[in-house]
Parts: structure tokens; C-alpha cells; sequence
């Protein structure tokens, strides 16, 4: 595909086909999790389905209307969106934790930043276990690198990589 096409998902029809332009062919092979120990807790980072990247993509599409003024602020936002998508799908598929920490120290470091204005947990359900967990994974236990190892074990390309970044 030339550098100026641009390629949406679902264009030509063929999920294979759009996988692939997804990520680019570099997934590792199946092998046993690498295993992620730090702040007490132990966790194991797995690839993500392909179905669920391709479903970003899908639900957050750059928009259509090239000549509009907000065009960019548009094309921006759906990207941020994609990736925030690819990012929660990381925490929660890619990385299955294994070992949580007895203690909820974290939860009250957190809970401080929160009140100086650093940090928002508001939109969480802490009572709930998923919610309470990919928080921890969120905040405390994975780093960059980490997510990059998953994004790596998924075979994400670069473009999708840095989206995920930039949703950090």
C-alpha cells in the first residue's frame, strides 16, 4: 500500500488481510509467559487476541471528511481513543495476574495522589475485584517496557505501538 493511501480497517473486506496491516508479523511465538515480579505481586504478560485490536480500530475509525476544519482535532482524538482501547485490552488480556499484594499500601499511595489533584480514580469501582486489579496493573506493577514486551508477544506494529503510548 503507498505511504498516501490510507487504509481503514474493514476497507477491502478481508479480516486477514486487515491483521496484517495491523500488526506487522513480528508476533513471538508461543512460548511461556515471561513473568513480571515487582511490589509484592507476580503477574505473567501473554499476547492479546487479534480480534480485539482490530475491534479498536474499528470503533474509534479516522474520520472521513478530509476537508473539515477540526479534520485533524478529529483524526487526533481517534487515535487517542484507539489507543486507549489497546491499552486497556493489554492490561487486562495480556497481562494475567497471578499474585496480588496482601497488602493495600498501594491502594493508599494512590488514593494520596488522588487527593492532591495528581491522579483521578474516580471512574473506578475499587470494591470490584477486575476494576481494583487493572488498576494496580495500571498504576503500580507495569512499566513501558512491560507493555511493550505484550505488544511485542501481540506483534503490534510500531503506528500501534505509539498509539499506545501516547495513551499512557
Amino acid at each position: 500500500m503507498a505511504k498516501t493511501e490510507k487504509w481503514t480497517p474493514g476497507s477491502d473486506g478481508d479480516m486477514i488481510d486487515d491483521l496484517a496491516r495491523l500488526m506487522d508479523g513480528k508476533a513471538e511465538e508461543p512460548t511461556a509467559p515471561e513473568i513480571v515480579e515487582r511490589h509484592g505481586a507476580r503477574a505473567e504478560l501473554h499476547p492479546v487476541s487479534a480480534g480485539m485490536i482490530e475491534d479498536a480500530y474499528e470503533r474509534f475509525p479516522d474520520p472521513e471528511d478530509k476537508e473539515a476544519e477540526d479534520y485533524a482535532d478529529r483524526q487526533a482524538r481517534a487515535a487517542y481513543e484507539r489507543g486507549k482501547i489497546i491499552l486497556e485490552a493489554m492490561l487486562l488480556f495480556g497481562v494475567k495476574l497471578v499474585h496480588m499484594p496482601e497488602d493495600a499500601r498501594w491502594l493508599e499511595n494512590l488514593q494520596f495522589m488522588e487527593r492532591r489533584g495528581r491522579l483521578d480514580l474516580s471512574s473506578y469501582d475499587l470494591e470490584n475485584q477486575t476494576e481494583r486489579e487493572f488498576v494496580f496493573k495500571r498504576y503500580v506493577l507495569l512499566t513501558p517496557l512491560d507493555l511493550l514486551k505484550v505488544g511485542r508477544k501481540t506483534g503490534l506494529d510500531q503506528e500501534t505501538m505509539d498509539l499506545v503510548k501516547k495513551a499512557i
